[in-house]
């Protein structure tokens, strides 16, 4: 049997541990300092108004983008990669996951005026229910329609 084993880190003095760790440190910050100017400029990108009547199958039918607001200002959109006919992600069930298992209370975001829906190409019928988030009736699940290649990045 080949043995995976990851090699060890150098042993080295603490004061070459120091002089490492400080020059890590200043790559740490630059990288946060880039990501913090990223996230602002993603904040800034201008909008478009969504004017193709985009629908959703929300928990109780039919649903607008709009109606996914749900009477708040601001609307989180988680895309959970679910494909008709696929397996969905690993990585997004098992973050829905474990949202349920905090209760799926979203009472903090909604003192922020804040809902949040996630969406996939896979409605809420179509998924069984081993797929679907255990979580409560305070978020929306909805059905996205494939967007036209225009659309799309």
């Amino acid at each position: 049997m080949t043995n995976h084993r990851a090699a060890l880190p150098e042993i080295v003095t603490r004061d070459n541990w120091i002089a490492a760790r400080k020059a890590m440190h200043e790559k740490e910050t630059a990288f946060s300092r880039e990501r913090d100017a990223i996230i602002s400029e993603r904040r800034d990108l201008p909008m478009v108004e969504m004017d193709e009547g985009h629908r959703f199958e929300g928990p109780h039918g039919s649903a607008s983008l709009i109606d996914l607001f749900e009477g708040r200002r601001q609307l989180l959109i988680y895309d959970f990669w679910f494909e008709p006919g696929k397996d969905p992600c690993e990585g997004c069930s098992m973050w829905t996951r474990d949202l349920g298992d905090l209760g799926g209370d979203f009472a903090h975001l909604h003192k922020y005026d804040t809902s949040l829906a996630f969406v996939s190409r896979v409605g809420r019928r179509n998924r069984s229910r081993q797929d679907r988030p255990r979580l409560a009736g305070a978020l929306v699940f909805a059905a996205r329609r494939k967007l036209p290649r225009s659309h799309r990045l």
